[in-house]
């Protein structure tokens, strides 16, 4: 299944039938960047409204679960990304997509943390941020305290 992303700038003569390089973030499948003209650029899916804020982690189970449900009753398992839109949209309160948000949720933070030298921060303040104050000072394990061997 392939999800489709656009922004204006796609339509630059340029740019039109030829390759550009894409990045996406694997916690907001809504939307992703591609590098156009010099620059990257925000695309949205054109389902967007049903995507924002989904995981790559819960759109893949969310597929299996379509599958699953297409199996039951000895249907097509054709998955489409509005057929997956729409079950996304009805899937709330199914406990395995929920649970991979939560957890989505909490590697996000965790990412962000690391991305940050260790304090949370929003991705501008981030970018603003020189890299020597985000590198991370070496750690002598020597001196670490040791409470227990493992045998």
């Amino acid at each position: 299944m392939s999800l489709f992303y656009w922004h204006e700038a796609l339509r630059h003569p340029d740019v039109e039938g030829t390759h550009v390089p894409v990045r996406y973030d694997p916690f907001n499948v809504g939307m992703a960047y591609a590098y156009v003209c010099g620059q990257w650029v925000r695309c949205l899916s054109q389902y967007y409204a049903a995507f924002q804020g989904h995981s790559e982690k819960e759109l893949a189970i969310a597929t299996e679960l379509l599958r699953q449900q297409a199996r039951v009753h000895h249907q097509a398992a054709t998955i489409t990304p509005r057929r997956l839109a729409d079950f996304l949209a009805q899937v709330q309160a199914h406990e395995r997509v929920l649970v991979q948000r939560l957890r989505d949720q909490e590697a996000r933070g965790v990412l962000e943390c690391i991305g940050a030298g260790g304090e949370a921060s929003s991705p501008d303040t981030r970018a603003s941020t020189p890299p020597e104050v985000l590198a991370w000072e070496p750690v002598d394990l020597a001196m670490l305290p040791a409470y227990e061997e493992y045998r």
